[in-house]
């Protein structure tokens, strides 16, 4: 009942994430059959490569205890710069002869000088930010906590953190999670197997306190000594196991090993030992941090060793060691933590606000103050979202994007991308002339050049086709592939591509009219107003995202079916006249979810009314009852 109500209480996210996700790359919405010589996309989520990607290494969760076991952060200085042997191999090299080595084989050596070689460092992975740390004393008190604790608790505690440490391992243990990912339900909407040491994160702790509990609950304190000493020797042996590891670890990751490799078949025997030289001097840096990290948690396990040795031998009360192992605890997580987040991540409103400071191409974009949007050829469009400070824009980063769109960045916008970046490093004057007709359809009425915070140049787009139009003619095509692949052979501005199955919402022939005109009105995001006026039916083209699951079209305040036009955008027909055209995103999903929310919270708060009263009762009871 309390799980039933745990997951209805939050119904209207869940099945608002639920009912989007049918939409995008994570729920296997896979409409061309064209992959590039790439693996065939899932028909139910995301392909295996790509949902077990951010996989732990074997060896990796025992970060949980000894946090730098791999390096710690891709992002974070680890090893000072006056201390790294890293660091220290590339000055001996020399700028002079870094910046020879990348123009001659594409390596730029500082990019490689992240202590982090963990399983997380495959091609197309940023790594960590940091390890998921819950702190030696409490890792040693959980291990204790499975000698202490009854066998009720014990056994599903034991067994759910070693089967999620398994998941965690992802791609390193294919046999698994292999399975898991085709049957597992949702497993496949989802990339990063690490994620799952939430779990441990969660049990460990709360194994910690059931031992601790154990001790503060017996009063012949001594009995426990026998599997106190079993505690100490499984901890041992962890650290064994650790001191093998760490004279048995390679220190190189999967994209160390391929440089390493690349750099040997080039026969460069100066080249390779420059390399080798570096990734040497990594190793040691690598190798310092796992070490001093092993030292460091066994001298907190040390502290906790004496003070429940001196508990159990009646030497000292629990609360001393209560208080004594939670000031440990403290000290041992606040000071590791700090490493990662202090100071350094808070920013002032004025520091922060001056990475956002207008440029003259800026001042002369907003002076415009119609609808458009604007696209940046600077670096990857698609996994920025400054661009989107000022503008509305046809990029933006999202992790779950509509398969649509995300078939029409790898098709199309890429390749527009290109061949505008080429002409900007040649031609800069005939930018405006290069043929991007999905640009054009998609109202990129700007093209920028923004490297970081700063916007560097912008050219107006004088070939948009506008917020919306009315066409000439209508090309069926019978699938997913022959719509996009028309996108290049037909002109859009006067033809709208659209599958055959829509051919049901079209039901009336239109004809060209000269003075027929459409416009947006007013655009509130959730709620999208035009007005039209034809003297014949027509068919509108709107430079919207289709979105089968909520948006809603009504015309004069009936609701019309929308076509999918031009493989991503809205259409519709209308009939002669005046009219007004609303656009209202109404997804199922949220209004369901809401209301499964609000009553599920109010039976929440019912049944927590409940328990206080039962509470109070139950007391009041045997207060009445020791009395008498």
């Amino acid at each position: 009942v309390a799980g039933f109500t745990g997951v209805l209480t939050n119904a209207v996210s869940l099945l608002s994430t639920y009912e989007y996700q049918k939409e995008t790359i994570r729920g296997g919405n896979a409409a061309l059959s064209d992959t590039n010589g790439e693996a065939p996309k899932s028909s139910t989520g995301l392909n295996k490569d790509y949902a077990l990607s951010y996989s732990m290494n074997i060896a990796e969760p025992f970060v949980l205890m000894v946090p730098r076991i791999y390096g710690g952060s891709s992002d974070k200085e680890e090893v000072s710069q006056e201390k790294s042997k890293g660091v220290e191999a590339l000055q001996q090299l020399g700028q002079q002869n870094i910046e020879a080595l990348a123009q001659q084989t594409g390596i730029y050596l500082p990019n490689y000088l992240s202590t982090y070689w963990g399983g997380m460092t495959k091609p197309g992975e940023v790594g960590t930010s940091g390890p998921p740390y819950i702190g030696a004393i409490i890792c040693f008190l959980a291990i204790l906590g499975f000698f202490f604790v009854d066998k009720k608790y014990k056994w599903w505690i034991l067994a759910a953190t070693c089967f999620t440490i398994m998941m965690s391992w992802g791609s390193y243990f294919d046999g698994l999670n292999g399975l898991l990912y085709k049957y597992l339900p949702l497993y496949n909407k989802f990339r990063a197997p690490s994620m799952i040491l939430v779990i441990p994160q969660l049990l460990l702790p709360l194994m910690a306190v059931l031992g601790l509990n154990k001790i503060f609950n017996t009063k012949d304190r001594k009995s426990l000594l026998p599997a106190f000493k079993k505690g100490l020797m499984t901890t041992g042996a962890i650290f064994v196991v650790l001191f093998l590891i760490y004279m048995m670890f390679e220190y190189l990751s999967p994209t160390d090993k391929e440089i390493l490799k690349s750099v040997r078949g080039s026969n460069n025997a100066q080249l390779l030992q420059a390399v080798t030289g570096f990734f040497d001097g990594l190793k040691e840096d690598r190798k310092s941090l796992l070490l001093a990290d092993i030292f460091r948690s066994l001298s907190f396990i040390a502290v906790a060793v004496i003070m429940i040795f001196l508990t159990l031998r009646n030497s000292i009360k629990p609360y001393v060691m209560g208080i004594g192992l939670t000031l440990f605890v403290l000290i041992d997580l606040i000071s590791f933590d700090m490493k990662y987040f202090n100071s350094d991540n808070y920013q002032d409103k004025i520091e922060n606000e001056a990475n956002f400071i207008k440029t003259k191409f800026d001042d002369e974009i907003l002076k415009d103050s119609s609808f458009f949007r604007v696209f940046n050829l600077g670096g990857n469009p698609f996994s920025e979202n400054i661009s989107s400070y000022y503008y509305n824009s046809v990029g933006g980063y999202h992790p779950a994007k509509l398969s649509i769109y995300q078939d029409l960045i790898e098709k199309k916008l890429s390749q527009e991308q290109s061949s505008l970046l080429q002409v900007l490093q040649t031609k800069p004057e005939e930018i405006t002339t290069v043929h991007a007709p999905v640009l054009n359809m998609l109202n990129a009425k700007y093209f920028i050049y923004k490297a970081g915070m700063e916007t560097k140049g912008e050219w107006r787009n004088n070939a948009i086709l506008g917020n919306c139009w009315f066409v000439k003619n209508i090309k069926y095509v019978k699938d997913a592939d022959e719509e996009m692949n028309a996108l290049d052979s037909v002109n859009l501005k006067d033809t709208a591509v659209i599958r055959e199955s829509f051919k049901t919402s079209i039901p009336d022939a239109f004809q060209p009219d000269s003075s027929a005109s459409i416009q947006l009105l007013k655009n509130d995001n959730d709620v999208v107003t035009y007005a039209s006026k034809s003297a014949t039916n027509q068919f509108a083209v709107f430079s919207e995202i289709y979105y089968p699951r909520g948006w809603k079209a009504y015309v004069d305040q009936k609701e019309t079916p929308i076509v999918k036009v031009n493989y991503v955008l809205r259409g519709l027909s209308l009939s002669p006249g005046k009219h007004e055209i609303k656009f209202e995103f109404k997804p199922q999903g949220y209004y369901t979810g809401r209301k499964l929310t609000s009553i599920f919270s109010v039976i929440l708060l019912l049944l927590l009314a409940a328990g206080f009263f039962m509470e109070w009762r139950n007391r009041n009871q045997s207060s009445l009852a020791n009395r008498a």
